[in-house]
């Protein structure tokens, strides 16, 4: 298994700090508990490093917390901002999460949404490293710096980017000779818990759960038994 680390290990400058490795990174979108403990459960097994991108307060957060192989990172939705729906800013949002999680030191925002004048926000919010830029499928990603110093480390691989490719009738990746091919790059793995929880291998099946988010046992009954988003991080954790 190729080394795992943590999105504050990757120095651009140095090669040896990220080429060829890998960074596990989770999305919790607002997932029941049940559903996010289910994840954590799966990475705690295979003892390995892994990022948390927090969206709300939840009680797992101490458990994330008390696991040393854990960051936690910011996850701000500023879907709403953009469309006109709240009169909260960009640092509102931002800032807000900071507080729930003041240790953060990375940054990805829902939908991967962000801008330029945002830069200076993430610093003060105490963000060094940034995973805002999705590269799908490149086999050499480098790391590297934004105008203000932040380092960006984009993503190379992630559950509902190619649940989305799929249902373009886009795929052009296949996680079954793909995931774990070797390259020199950096490797950005991106999950969701719902999607591990469904074994989602299609956005169909993400749409028929989205009533019963609130309900696990109905999503459990959802869960494919086939090639999908938890076998391929089954395969990555081996």
């Amino acid at each position: 298994m190729a080394e795992f680390i943590h999105f504050r290990d990757i120095d651009p400058e140095r090669a040896s700090s990220w080429a060829g490795k890998r960074v596990l990174s989770i999305d919790i979108d607002w997932a029941h508990d049940a559903v996010l403990e289910d994840t954590i459960d799966l990475i705690e097994r295979a003892a390995v490093k892994a990022c948390f991108f927090v969206t709300h307060d939840t009680p797992l957060l101490a458990r994330l917390r008390a696991n040393p192989l854990f960051e936690l990172g910011l996850h701000p939705n500023f879907d709403p901002l953009l469309r006109g729906e709240t009169p909260r800013s960009a640092r509102d949002i931002v800032m807000a999460l900071a507080r729930m999680a003041p240790e953060a030191q990375v940054l990805r925002s829902h939908a991967m949404t962000t801008s330029g004048r945002w830069l200076e926000l993430y610093r003060e919010a105490g963000v060094t490293h940034l995973s805002n830029y999705l590269m799908f499928g490149d086999a050499n990603i480098h790391p590297f710096r934004q105008l203000n110093g932040l380092v960006e480390a984009p993503v190379h691989f992630a559950d509902d980017g190619l649940l989305f490719q799929r249902a373009m009738s886009a795929v052009s990746f296949h996680p079954e000779t793909e995931l774990l091919a070797n390259g020199g790059g950096l490797r950005v793995y991106n999950f969701h818990p719902i999607h591990l929880f469904l074994n989602a291998e299609s956005l169909d099946r993400y749409g028929a759960s989205r009533p019963h988010a609130d309900d696990p046992q109905a999503l459990r009954r959802l869960r494919f038994d086939g090639d999908g988003a938890r076998t391929w991080l089954s395969s990555l954790l081996r």
